[in-house]
């Protein structure tokens, strides 16, 4: 029996298979950020249970949203096309606020995926089914095995990312799910007005379309395989980096030894994020960003710095 027509069958198969997976999280990526809603969902970590109210109006480009963080640990992210703003009732607060920024659900994957592909298998896994609503899960595996795998249930109208769950050795870390959802009404105008009972507040600009943009860098000689750095901030002989695999994101200091502020300590952490530090040369390189402990220890090794600069 000639088996070769049989492999090359199956060859096309898998390969259509995964192509189309790919076009699934492709439309999620789109959705994630243009779809209409309002709902509540919940993260739950190794830390605990939080829950938040979600509220989201988008038209054409302008995208109005606000989250409330519903369990006694009172902060509002209130976003309005590119300007984000962080409510709260003390400084602590906005640094929770500002985590949960960094790790928001479910806008989660960047317009163009072609990055993903270097660095991740997409495999489907079967239907779910989340706040009422049926769903595929799609399962990113990277293939260095340094990172988080994750995987999402997509919606099966339009692919919209219902939950999103992170997995490190067969164990779950943190899961982002959808435990209500409302698609059909349009969030209000009271709906998206931040509350006046949190009187401290922070603003800062947010590119959506950061994930496209490189920058050309003199001291980082050598960026880990996968990692392009989008973002970058130099204050006299500090530096401040941003890194990202188009899941993953890692915020990477550079300081001088003696000078550098243990800024990993003053972060707060919400069961995925970790933090590694480094002496070279001199410098003082404190990474943090959500890959488990080891993988970040790795990551952080393979840098290589232009000790002339």
């Amino acid at each position: 029996m000639n088996i070769r027509p049989l492999l090359l069958i199956s060859l096309i198969f898998a390969t259509s298979a995964s192509a189309e997976v790919w076009d699934k999280l492709a439309q999620a990526a789109k959705t994630a950020y243009t779809a209409n809603f309002k709902g509540e969902y919940v993260r739950q970590t190794k830390n605990g249970i939080e829950t938040f109210d979600i509220y989201r109006q988008r038209d054409k480009q302008t995208l109005n949203e606000r989250r409330i963080a519903t369990n006694g640990k009172p902060y509002e992210i209130i976003r309005n096309r590119n300007q984000v703003a962080f409510y709260a009732t003390d400084a602590q607060g906005l640094k929770r606020a500002g985590t949960d920024e960094s790790n928001r659900f479910p806008a989660i994957l960047p317009w163009h995926i072609s990055q993903l592909g270097e660095n991740y298998e997409a495999t489907a896994q079967g239907n779910g089914r989340i706040a009422g609503r049926e769903c595929h899960i799609v399962r990113l595996t990277p293939y260095d095995g340094n990172r988080y795998i994750q995987e999402l249930c997509l919606d099966d109208v339009d692919n919209l990312p219902l939950s999103r769950t992170y997995i490190h050795n067969n164990t779950v870390v943190r899961a982002d799910l959808f435990s209500a959802i409302d698609r059909e009404n349009i969030a209000s105008t009271a709906e998206l007005t931040p509350s006046s009972a949190l009187p401290v507040k922070l603003v800062r600009k947010f590119d959506e379309n950061a994930i496209q943009a490189t920058f050309d860098d003199d001291l980082i000689t050598i960026v880990p395989q996968g990692y392009t750095i989008v973002g970058k901030k130099r204050t006299q002989n500090r530096f401040h980096y941003l890194f990202t695999d188009g899941l993953t994101y890692i915020i990477l200091f550079i300081d001088p030894v003696d000078e550098y502020s243990d800024t990993a300590n003053m972060l707060p952490t919400d069961g995925i994020l970790s933090s590694v530090s480094i002496n070279i040369d001199q410098r003082r390189l404190t990474a943090i960003g959500d890959l488990p402990k080891d993988g970040l220890n790795q990551w952080l090794n393979n840098i290589s710095l232009n000790y002339q600069e």
